[in-house]
């Protein structure tokens, strides 16, 4: 009788916070279900809002156990398959699931009045965001192509129809289609890319896709330019940044809160682990790529946001400039690069969903006052949206005392550093470039605080609603962190600001076998 063949070892608990969201995914629907066929709940009738306030306190709970999961175990280093894995639990992939987590609550906090108001179907709202959640954990703790590939369908698949949820606009219908045709070409050239780098490494993992690359051979070259051009889309780096204005505009507020940070912080998870555990062989030539979409984004995301009257347009090219200042961490590399990287993801989170915040506490039921002229008069009307988008504002500039100052600062302090100690003038010039930009930024964001405080609202304008309890929650907590991590950052992140912890983390991803 032939002896039986031992299956992988598996440790499930590595990915307890998936499987956390991953259920909440599943179950949902069918409380969605449970609830319409049910007229009275707890002695009480039963109205289409109350089933909201469920569905959303459901999903919170999702949410809560996965992060305080993810929190568990911080320092300790795990892989779900011990043998050839595919995914690594360190805890770089531990603090980004905190940062995305935290990005999921606070939008979750932030949607049950703004859904009702727009006339979007909260069940699907809700289960479709748990879902994407799911890619997004798994991206950032992927070490393997295949799960990369697996991980970003399972990002896209639901976002494209979040995009779209509000079935009566034409708009959110256009924006779905233009990012769902530009999002399967990225796909495909991520797809065609990988299988180029496994024909030539006969590896899929990143860690032995280094080992094995051929710095000379055409074939890996190519197979690499389009992995990172897969990649770049999904951090939207110019020129492969196309979808995000209009995406942006077209969705639900909420929805393109969720996009520009968690999905944000995923994709930034996996391009750095592509970079610095599958590419090292090709570093001087990926210096300079990285150097251009750096340069690029910062400059024509910057630009670009300066012509703009929609807000969420607006908010959409300064994403586009903040990847490239991200991409400046990736650039620099090393553990101070990817400390410094790790420390703006978490800024970055706070800042965009709190100007993203105020947009969706503006709505209406007649529909979204996301235009800049909506924001004349604002600081007499609605003080409490104006100030806390103000401090947002002020963050995303880089104003001193802010998270967003801190965190730029430790970019360009990692850069200069590293250009100096190697001699390298390209890393001190993409800082001068920044700086640039920074004062170009200046124009757009201060105009925020200068309409709300320093204009009258239109003759004739209706005021906008009194924010929810839930969206002054979430505003207050996004400024309050924006000035926490700007004032006291190693108070707010003790062990981690100091990069001890973060320095260990990048070592233990780069040695995981």
């Amino acid at each position: 009788m032939p002896a039986a063949v031992a299956g992988p070892e598996l440790d499930v608990a590595a990915i307890a916070p998936l499987i956390c969201v991953g259920l909440g995914a599943l179950l949902i629907p069918l409380l969605q279900l449970a609830l319409e066929h049910r007229q009275t709940l707890l002695g009480r009738a039963l109205t289409p809002e109350g089933r909201g306030t469920y569905l959303a306190a459901a999903t919170l709970l999702f949410l809560v156990a996965a992060l305080i999961l993810s929190l568990i175990g911080f320092g300790e280093v795990r892989a779900y398959q011990t043998e050839s894995p595919l995914l690594s639990v360190d805890a770089v992939a531990r603090f980004l699931w905190a940062a995305v987590l935290v990005a999921a609550l606070l939008t979750v906090l932030s949607s049950a009045r703004y859904l009702a108001s727009v006339g979007v179907h909260q069940g699907e709202y809700y289960a479709l965001l748990l879902a994407s959640l799911a890619g997004i954990l798994l991206l950032c703790a992927a070490v393997h192509l295949l799960a990369i590939v697996i991980a970003l369908e399972l990002t896209s698949l639901p976002l494209y129809a979040l995009v779209g949820l509000r079935r009566d606009s034409l708009r959110s219908g256009e924006s779905a289609l233009k990012y769902f045709l530009t999002g399967a070409f990225a796909s495909a050239l991520l797809v065609y890319g990988a299988a180029l780098v496994y024909g030539v490494t006969g590896e899929l993992g990143l860690r032995e896709i280094g080992g094995a690359l051929d710095p000379e051979s055409p074939v890996a070259l190519l197979g690499c330019g389009l992995l990172l051009a897969g990649l770049a889309f999904r951090v939207a780096a110019v020129p492969f940044h196309q979808w995000v204005p209009d995406t942006y505009q077209g969705a639900p507020t909420s929805v393109a809160g969720f996009m520009a940070t968690a999905v944000t912080v995923g994709a930034f998870a996996v391009l750095v682990r592509v970079v610095t555990l599958a590419l090292p062989p090709l570093a001087d030539r990926l210096a300079a790529v990285l150097w251009v979409l750096a340069v690029a984004s910062m400059s024509v995301g910057n630009l670009m946001a300066l012509l703009q009257r929609n807000l969420k347009r607006m908010l959409g090219w300064s994403a586009i400039a903040h990847t490239g200042y991200l991409l400046m961490g990736v650039l620099v590399g090393g553990p101070e690069g990817l400390a410094a990287l790790l420390f703006y993801l978490l800024a970055y989170v706070f800042m965009t969903l709190g100007a993203f915040t105020a947009v969706v506490a503006l709505a209406r039921d007649s529909g979204e006052r996301d235009t800049l002229q909506d924001l004349e008069g604002l600081a007499r009307t609605r003080p409490f949206i104006a100030v806390c988008l103000s401090v947002c504002a002020f963050s995303l500039l880089g104003v001193p005392g802010t998270a967003g100052f801190i965190g730029r600062f430790e970019l360009l302090t990692a850069a200069i550093s590293r250009g100096v100690a190697t001699g390298d003038g390209w890393l001190v010039g993409v800082v001068v470039i920044a700086v640039i930009n920074t004062a170009i930024s200046v124009v757009y964001y201060l105009r925020l605080p200068g309409l709300m405080f320093m204009r009258e609202a239109a003759a004739g304008d209706v005021a906008p609603t009194a924010p929810g309890t839930l969206e002054r929650i979430v505003l207050l907590v996004c400024a309050l962190a924006c000035l926490v991590l700007g004032l006291s950052p190693h108070d707010a992140l003790p062990g981690m600001y100091d990069l001890d912890l973060l320095r260990l983390a990048a070592l233990a991803a780069a040695s995981l076998h």
